[in-house]
Formats: structure tokens, C-alpha cells, sequence
């Protein structure tokens, strides 16, 4: 067994089967598994992950508390390595507070979150010569189910992390605003060294399916448009009624 729940199988936290079950009785059954099996993956999340991430942190405190005899530039990278890892556990804390609680948290201010993601990216951007430019000229985007924010903004973040990580870009412009009067649009566009999309399988490249996948599920689209030696821009375009509170 990997650990994985399949259809049919027993909850460890409810004891209820997982199997469908007609009928309003069985729609509020799949609903409690959905639930126990967020809480789940929150408590794996906080149990292993995080924790390997907190202790090597504290290494990192350690390391810089004896310190004496290393450069100066060896100090200023564990330090930037010790942001990282804050940035890291931040992130990982507020997935474990969304999965807690995916159902009853308040609608999202999309634009407020990647601007937080890129300030929390700059200074590792900057340590290697790169710059992040964001671009958000008050687009007034609605407010967002927390499910459809979270996929919003990952797409952006990888989109993002794919260009600083993959492109050796001097400059990453990441622009939110409209494509249409109902269709939201992000541009995460880089000068780097640029790519043939046409040779790239997205099934064999985690990230890049994962953004694909998101897109599907937010009912809009994503294009990636890139060349050899004149860098890339992946597009994300969402109509707003798929994506806007109801009460919007």
C-alpha cells in the first residue's frame, strides 16, 4: 500500500467507506470524507514536511551563531538561506490553515497575495542579480472563493518560480489586469534564455502540468509563448463569473 485513499476503501478518521453513495445521505458523506481527507493531508503537511523544514532552520540559526570564521559572503547566503526557509514555512503554515478550514474561509483578495508572494521573493531574486517587477495598475479584480484563489495564485507563483529558477532572467514582469471586460489576465513575462514549447512534453514536467491542470479548473487558459534566446510569457486568462464571489 502507498498511504494513497482509493475509492472503496475504509477512512482511517471516519470509518466510512469511501464508495458513492446515492442521494442526499451519500452527497453529505462524500463531503465529510473531502473534509477528513483536507485534515489529513494538513496534519501529514505539519507532521513531516514542515517539521524537516523547521530543523533545518534551526541548523541554519546554529551554523550563523558560529560563525566566526566564515566569509562574509558564505554569512550573507546562509542568511538568505534562512529567509527561504521562512518563506517556505510561511507558506506551508497557511496551506495547513486552508486545508483546515477550506470550507468557512473568507473570499480572497487575489491581488493582495502576489503582491505578498513578490515581495517575499524579491530579496532571493536579488541575491542572484535578478529584479521582480509587479505590475497591478488597480485592476479591480472581485474577490475570490479561497479554492479558486489558491489555484490562481499558484499558477502565478510557478509561473514565476519557473522564470527565476529555469530562464537566467535579468528582469521577471508580472502584470494583473483584464483581457476583456469580463476576462481576468495575468502576464508572467521574463528576458531570459528562452525555449522551443513546441519540445517540451508538459506530462513529463510536474510544474508546468500542475499550472495546466489549475487553469482546467478555473475554466480559463493558459498559454505559453516562448523562443530560443528571446525569453517567455505564460498567460493566464479567466472569465470573471468562474472564478468571482456570488456575491459579488
Amino acid at each position: 500500500m502507498d498511504g494513497r485513499w482509493r475509492p472503496g476503501q475504509q477512512s482511517g478518521w471516519t470509518g466510512m467507506p469511501v464508495e458513492v453513495i446515492p442521494g442526499r445521505e451519500g452527497m453529505v458523506r462524500e463531503m465529510a470524507e473531502e473534509k477528513c481527507n483536507y485534515r489529513w493531508l494538513g496534519y501529514e503537511l505539519h507532521d513531516g514536511l514542515v517539521q524537516w523544514m523547521v530543523s533545518a532552520r534551526m541548523t541554519v540559526d546554529v551554523v550563523l551563531a558560529e560563525s566566526n570564521g566564515l566569509s562574509a559572503t558564505s554569512v550573507a547566503r546562509l542568511k538568505q538561506v534562512r529567509n527561504i526557509l521562512d518563506s517556505g514555512l510561511e507558506e506551508g503554515r497557511d496551506l495547513i490553515a486552508f486545508l483546515e478550514s477550506a470550507d468557512t474561509r473568507p473570499s480572497i483578495d487575489v491581488c493582495e497575495s502576489l503582491r505578498d508572494f513578490i515581495e517575499r521573493v524579491e530579496h532571493e531574486a536579488e541575491a542572484a542579480q535578478q529584479k521582480l517587477v509587479g505590475e497591478c495598475p488597480d485592476p479591480d479584480w472581485p474577490r475570490m472563493p479561497p479554492d479558486r484563489a489558491w489555484n490562481l495564485v499558484r499558477i502565478v507563483q510557478q509561473a514565476i518560480r519557473n522564470a527565476l529558477q529555469h530562464a537566467g532572467p535579468a528582469t521577471v514582469r508580472i502584470r494583473l489586469g483584464w483581457d476583456s471586460p469580463d476576462r481576468l489576465c495575468v502576464d508572467v513575462a521574463d528576458d531570459g534564455r528562452g525555449f522551443d514549447p513546441s519540445q517540451v512534453d508538459p506530462s513529463s514536467h510536474f510544474g508546468l502540468s500542475g499550472m495546466q491542470h489549475r487553469a482546467r479548473l478555473l475554466g480559463g487558459e493558459l498559454s505559453i509563448e516562448s523562443k530560443p534566446g528571446q525569453g517567455t510569457r505564460v498567460r493566464l486568462i479567466v472569465p470573471r463569473e468562474k472564478v468571482a464571489c456570488t456575491d459579488e
